[in-house]
């Protein structure tokens, strides 16, 4: 648990204005108002930060609006987005992984790894390619 007037102390202490310690502070607070798990706060955290808004910035239109198909081997190269399928896993350990959209880190045997977006850098996990889908190129 964080204890925010000490986080504020800490902020201060640290350099930062006040305005800048008061504004993490409150973000912080309200991401506690939501009562998410330790994960999904920490997936929050890590779209807040430069990675992670340079993450959703790069982000084209197409992954939100975009049609999502069969992933095609023949054209997928490193750097493509991908997304896991919605039902790919349905073991406890897996399903949490199930629409998770992310860029291909690289292809081999059959087997795709993929950088997520909006996790911890270097969040990465290996996927069968039949578990996976392609963003269709126009």
């Amino acid at each position: 648990m964080i204890h925010y007037k000490d986080l504020e102390k800490k902020l201060l202490a640290m350099g930062h204005d006040e305005k800048t310690a008061q504004a993490v502070v409150s973000a912080m607070a309200s991401v506690d108002k939501y009562g998410l798990s330790e994960d999904q706060k920490y997936a929050v955290y890590s779209l807040m930060s430069v990675e992670g808004f340079e993450a959703l910035r790069s982000l084209p239109d197409a992954v939100a609006f975009g049609t999502w198909t069969k992933f095609d081997w023949g054209n997928m190269r490193d750097g493509d987005y991908v997304r896991v399928k919605k039902d790919a896993y349905t073991a406890p350990s897996g399903v949490n992984h199930n629409g998770k959209i992310g860029r291909i880190a690289n292809l081999y045997g059959g087997r795709c790894r993929v950088d997520y977006i909006g996790l911890d850098i270097g969040s990465a996990m290996t996927h069968p390619v039949g578990f996976l889908e392609s963003l269709k190129r126009v």
